[in-house]
């Protein structure tokens, strides 16, 4: 094993005992990690010495989370939240489309879904964008984008009048049960 060079730490550092809430260490004197810092400009002036690949900031004026992908130069990659919009199990019943989503009240967003059927022979995932309809019904919304992975589960539609919900339509020959997964991002 080659020798390293450093403060040879025979045990781990802890406080003299539980009462004690003294921190050991500030996330300022580590390298990676998760670092918190002001604003964009302090992102952009975090020293290499403090950089490690995979590592994660916190910008604290607009609350956004990046981690560094690359580094000489740095190259940090925005890590965007996810909201789960529906999550549930649900049964769909054979050629009878099943709602999904009201999507009226949703500005112009991406959704992706899943759904796993409880014994695993059916798998569905789409990528779809959400936004105003034009006409009284379309087979797709507009400006949009679906993958299916398993074909027997599938016909995502847009339906107007009560509202535009994305429904989808299972063709198996029977009822499929599982979990249905519905988020933006």
């Amino acid at each position: 094993m080659a020798a390293r060079n450093g403060i040879r730490m025979p045990t781990k550092l802890v406080t003299p005992d539980d009462a004690d809430t003294f921190a050991l260490m500030d996330a300022e004197d580590i390298r990676g990690g998760l670092h918190s810092v002001a604003d964009a400009a302090a992102l952009a002036a975090l020293p290499a010495t403090k950089q490690r690949l995979g590592m994660q900031v916190y910008i604290q004026s607009t609350g956004q989370v990046y981690a560094l992908r690359a580094m000489s130069p740095a190259s940090w990659l925005e890590l965007r939240r996810s909201t789960v919009l529906r999550r549930d199990s649900v049964t769909l019943e054979n050629e009878t489309a099943f709602d999904v989503i009201d999507v009226s009240a949703l500005p112009l967003k991406r959704l992706q879904a899943s759904f796993v059927s409880s014994d695993g022979a059916h798998r569905l995932r789409w990528s779809i964008m959400t936004g105003p309809l034009t006409g009284e019904e379309s087979d797709q919304p507009p400006t949009d984008i679906v993958r299916f992975t398993d074909e027997a589960i599938g016909g995502v539609s847009h339906v107007a009048g009560a509202g535009p919900v994305l429904q989808i339509i299972q063709s198996t020959g029977d009822d499929v049960t599982g979990d249905l997964v519905v988020w933006e991002g």
